[in-house]
């Protein structure tokens, strides 16, 4: 992990992306609704806008990668490293916009917004989410996906 794993990210539930997305499919902009705010783009002569969809508010990377820990059962692998040239300590979306144009509000999912990365990324079983956790599913389940050291 760069920056000896003090980084800060806007991890994202995906039920909230789909959620911004639905909201602004609904009420497209005309020519006749661009209204120019401070920190948006718009344009005067083709209506489009531009939102940002995320959680608007950074999680700690330790903090992240300690609920991946609690959900699949296991201790990750860590790696510190030293901050990597051109990135930066904390990255986060400014939903403001969308919030005041769309009245979106990012659910709190806490760590289980972490669950559907989990069983992608794992193949975990449809019955892992019904509470079996993965120390209970099979040991080669654990390791797929993994990079083999």
């Amino acid at each position: 992990m760069f920056n000896e794993g003090k980084l800060s990210r806007d991890f994202t539930y995906i039920d909230d992306i789909v959620e911004g997305i639905v909201r602004i499919l609904a009420a497209p902009p005309t020519a006749n609704s661009q209204q120019p705010t401070a920190n948006s783009i718009y344009s005067p002569t083709a209506p489009f806008r531009v939102y940002n969809i995320g959680n608007s508010e950074p999680t700690p990377l330790m903090e992240f990668i300690t609920a991946i820990e609690d959900e699949l059962g296991i201790e990750a692998k860590k790696e510190y490293l030293p901050m990597q040239p051109g990135d930066v300590e904390t990255t986060y979306a400014d939903v403001s916009d969308l919030m005041r144009d769309f009245d979106y509000q990012p659910k709190d999912q806490g760590s289980r917004r972490y669950r559907p990365l989990c069983q992608v990324v794992f193949g975990l079983p449809p019955s892992w989410f019904s509470g079996v956790r993965l120390k209970e599913v099979s040991k080669r389940n654990c390791v797929r996906g993994s990079r083999a050291t």
